[in-house]
């Protein structure tokens, strides 16, 4: 699409027959632009993917910290505490 974007642009630019100095100095800080746009965008969504992803890990780090910590609970229960030799 931003290559899409950057013929049709250029095909405005010429059609406006403008100062061609003033003309390269519009398309280049057009171009610029919607490239800036379409990294900013992208970059978002790959932050907002991997900080969703970084947050079920640690959801699932913490489930299994609390499965682990349950069962020493429970173990020590039925050894009521007690040495293992009597």
């Amino acid at each position: 699409a931003l290559v899409m974007f950057i013929f049709g642009l250029w095909g405005i630019v010429r059609d406006y027959q403008a100062n061609p100095i003033l003309a390269v100095f519009f398309f280049l800080a057009a171009s610029c632009a919607a490239f800036a746009f379409v990294a900013s965008y992208l970059m978002g969504i790959f932050g907002v993917t991997i900080g969703g992803i970084y947050g079920l890990v640690k959801v699932a780090e913490s489930n299994q910290n609390a499965r682990l910590h349950q069962g020493r609970r429970q173990q020590q229960q039925y050894m009521g505490n007690r040495p293992h030799y009597e």
